[in-house]
């Protein structure tokens, strides 16, 4: 079962989610610049990530389930989504053989879907499984995470297959890299990823379907 209430106070917006991906508090204030998300996965892993107009700070505690461990929140957000624009999703587990993580039936279409985690360091979410870990950075480093998963995902795909895949860039844990100052500093510095690299398609996955994007 899935619950969401939004807020509305004197300039600024409070949302929050439960549902099968956990606890999920979303916050806005506009007047200062100020943007935050709190999760809390149903596994016990804690983010709380803001964005405070150009600086992003990011604070983890896992378990954070990164890679095909938490690949069920990626896919219950898509789903959600599928569904709601009318379109019929079936997921199948890929072959790692093949560079497949998962794969999609979309209506009467089938794509290979290539899951990523942003950010890519290692060393946080490693850090984040043994305790507390933070990260920070700006709006300029927010979309360099966002290309070095673009980059780590499609320099292993075949020119040949990327019509067919859908590139999915996981950040359950740092939703605020779909906030606009972000997306809009990576196409200040970067062409449309689809276009640039032939992929069906490029969505950044944050914790919940307002905070996931078509890039």
């Amino acid at each position: 079962m899935r619950q969401s209430v939004t807020v509305g106070l004197t300039g600024v917006q409070a949302r929050g989610e439960i549902g099968n991906i956990g606890t999920v508090g979303e916050s806005r204030d506009a007047a200062n610049g100020l943007y935050g998300i709190q999760v809390q996965t149903p596994k016990g892993a804690r983010s709380d990530v803001t964005l405070s107009k150009d600086s992003i700070s990011i604070s983890i505690q896992g378990p954070t389930e990164t890679g095909r461990k938490g690949e069920y929140r990626v896919l219950d957000i898509l789903q959600q989504i599928f569904h709601g624009g009318g379109l019929r999703a079936i997921f199948e587990q890929g072959k790692d053989d093949y560079g497949e993580d998962q794969i999609l039936r979309l209506d009467d279409e089938v794509f290979t879907l290539q899951i990523v985690t942003v950010p890519r360091n290692h060393n946080l979410w490693h850090a984040a499984n043994t305790g507390l870990a933070t990260t920070s950075g700006t709006a300029v480093d927010g979309a360099s995470w966002i290309r070095d998963a673009i980059l780590a995902k499609v320099n292993k795909t075949p020119l040949a297959e990327r019509g067919k895949t859908i590139l999915v860039l996981d950040a359950g844990l740092a939703g605020v890299l779909s906030a606009p100052e972000v997306l809009e500093t990576y196409f200040e510095r970067h062409s449309d990823p689809r276009h640039e690299f032939g992929l069906a398609a490029v969505l950044l996955v944050g914790p919940t379907t307002n905070t996931t994007k078509s890039l």
